[in-house]
Formats: C-alpha cells, sequence, structure tokens
C-alpha cells in the first residue's frame, strides 16, 4: 500500500484518493505528484477528460491548504523500477 504523512501528521493512503475519484472518472492510471509543501499534481491516463471539479475532494483528503491541478496525460513515466509510484511527495 502506498502512503505519506501530511504535515498535519495523518497518514495518507492511496485507497483514500481512490474513494474519492467520482463514480462516471475511468482511468487506466494516476498519480499524485507533490510539486511545493501544499501543491499536487493528479496526472492521469484516460479516454476522456476528468469531470470538472474533481481535484477539490482529492485536496481535502491531503489536508488542509492544500491545492491539486489535473492533468491528463498519454502516458505516467515509472520507476526506474518499471512500477508506477501512485504518490508521490517531495523529497527532504
Amino acid at each position: 500500500m502506498i502512503c505519506f504523512i501530511n504535515p498535519e501528521g495523518r497518514v495518507i493512503f492511496s485507497l483514500g484518493i481512490d474513494a474519492v475519484l467520482p463514480a462516471n472518472f475511468a482511468c487506466w492510471h494516476w498519480n499524485l505528484v507533490q510539486v511545493a509543501d501544499n501543491r499536487w499534481d493528479f496526472q492521469y491516463v484516460a479516454d476522456e477528460s476528468a469531470p470538472e471539479g474533481m481535484e477539490r475532494p482529492i485536496a481535502a483528503v491531503l489536508g488542509q491548504g492544500m491545492r491539486v491541478n489535473r492533468f491528463r496525460q498519454k502516458f505516467i513515466q515509472t520507476t526506474s523500477r518499471g512500477k508506477l509510484s501512485l504518490l508521490k511527495p517531495l523529497t527532504r
């Protein structure tokens, strides 16, 4: 299971993100990349664009004051081992 600890001390799991994705949203893959202390990029591969406003519930799961931008991609870069990383927090 993939997780990270947010600034409030809560453990955030990828399953928590899956739980707030809209029922009418279908994608092949997704990941969240932290690009600043309070900003994340939701990258996804899908046949159609994601519904408007779906980034708000994702931000709520990540914690108070978090912002999420969504980006539809043709592919998501895998790790050097050929695996997808669903949550990519900033390295400290």
